[in-house]
């Protein structure tokens, strides 16, 4: 807005003007009119440029006061090690509280299928075992399951349990003890003894003890002697089973 373009416009209207009128009305008017328009003008201009000092000013302000803010909450509240410090106790505290579910593992289904066994409550043990068994073939679950069935009195029961087992699994030396020692219970001794024998030819000690005692109850004493003095010179025997070795040998060689 240019004020004197618009002061030299008015003054060429206001010659435009002039006629027979006394050319001194004529200026008095016009000069009356001028002043006026030229006061409106520069309180006009004057209002913009206040309004426009106004709002920069005040941007400039809330830029300078968010500024401040931001830099004494930087140096003052925020501390990144206090943070970290925090979080990590966080961390800690909520790992802490959450439960691992070991009782949905194998290993802790079985551990409590055990624990209801020996305080004999089958059904609840039994219970555990099948969860296990959804799972996976977990031999000892299995040895478990069928001395449950032989402690309730069902005997067939149990042997099948053992029987299937060793020929899904006909290496597994605990499923050949145990079917061997069932055998042997059952009085028969000529199946238990190749069940031993297996086992003591793969060389397990427990196995060679089993088949000793067998070869005693078949009255073959001198593989039962022959058998113990092997076993006694085994360094892995340990010092309570050797002593027991040595009764035997002494009252075998009579």
């Amino acid at each position: 807005m240019n004020i004197f373009k618009e002061i030299k416009k008015l003054q060429s209207q206001s010659e435009d003007k002039k006629g027979d009128i006394h050319p001194f009305t004529i200026v008095k008017k016009e000069k009356g009119k001028l002043k006026k328009y030229i006061y409106f003008l520069l309180f006009l201009t004057f209002v913009l440029y206040g309004f426009i000092f106004y709002t920069e000013f005040f941007k400039k302000e809330k830029i300078f006061t968010k500024k401040q803010i931001l830099e004494k909450t930087t140096k003052k509240d925020i501390d990144i090690t206090d943070i970290s410090k925090n979080v990590k106790k966080i961390v800690e505290e909520t790992v802490n509280k959450v439960e691992i579910p070991e009782a949905n593992t194998v290993e802790g289904l079985f551990k409590k299928s055990y624990e209801a066994y020996k305080k004999g409550n089958f059904t609840e043990a039994l219970y555990y075992i099948k969860r296990i068994l959804s799972k996976k073939d977990y031999i000892p679950a299995i040895i478990l399951k069928a001395k449950i069935f032989e402690k309730e009195g069902l005997h067939n029961r149990a042997r099948t349990i053992l029987e299937e087992t060793y020929y899904k699994y006909p290496e597994d030396k605990d499923i050949i003890l145990n079917l061997g020692e069932m055998y042997e219970k059952e009085g028969a001794l000529i199946v238990a003894k190749d069940m031993y024998k297996m086992l003591s030819d793969k060389g397990y000690i427990e196995g060679a003890l089993h088949l000793a005692q067998i070869y005693e109850k078949l009255g073959e004493k001198e593989k039962a002697l022959s058998l113990y003095k092997k076993l006694y010179k085994d360094p892995n025997i340990p010092q309570k089973i050797k002593e027991i070795i040595e009764k035997k040998i002494v009252l075998l060689g009579k």
